[in-house]
């Protein structure tokens, strides 16, 4: 399932008896399937029809095209999340924008360097946050499970599997 409209708003944090606290994610009214059912539930978005919440939208659901949007955009949202955990603001600054130029900036430019938010947010840290942040949906995590694990790695002070971007491929963006 991709969910499509990961917000805080639809993450319920609550208690476990095996756990202590979990995540739940709620409002499923917007989410997609991603099995052989998929051609029946992108009939329900159309083309050129935004879906979800602009802030926490990826790049590619920006562009409105539902077969372009896969769980690498629930990746984008999760990163938007923790950014905003982290640095206290959200990656871009759409305050006074219209849908049109906040979509623009969503696709097209860089995030706020979450240090300039948090000097002392660590280097992998960032590495972390920045590949779930990637514009480019193929140089994301595929999954909320990578992502979840190389926070894990982080935490348990193992090497990470993200890298920064390398000066080349910097330098063509």
């Amino acid at each position: 399932v991709i969910h499509r409209d990961l917000k805080p708003s639809n993450i319920l944090v609550v208690s476990s008896d095996h756990e202590g606290l979990e995540p739940k994610i709620i409002d499923f009214g917007v989410a997609r399937s991603t099995d052989s059912d998929m051609n029946a539930a992108t009939l329900q978005t159309s083309v050129g029809q935004l879906v979800g919440t602009l802030q926490y939208m990826s790049p590619e659901q920006c562009d409105a095209n539902p077969h372009d949007i896969d769980t690498r955009s629930d990746v984008y949202a999760l990163g938007v999340i923790l950014y905003e955990l982290l640095c206290k603001v959200w990656p871009y600054n759409l305050s006074r924008t219209s849908i049109y130029e906040a979509a623009r900036i969503i696709k097209e430019e860089p995030p706020l360097h979450p240090q300039h938010d948090n000097k002392k947010l660590p280097r992998d840290v960032e590495t972390i946050l920045l590949k779930a942040l990637e514009k480019d949906r193929n140089r994301r995590y595929p999954s909320a499970e990578a992502l979840g694990e190389d926070i894990r790695r982080y935490l348990e002070h193992e090497p990470i599997i993200a890298r920064p971007p390398s000066f080349i491929y910097q330098s063509t963006m």
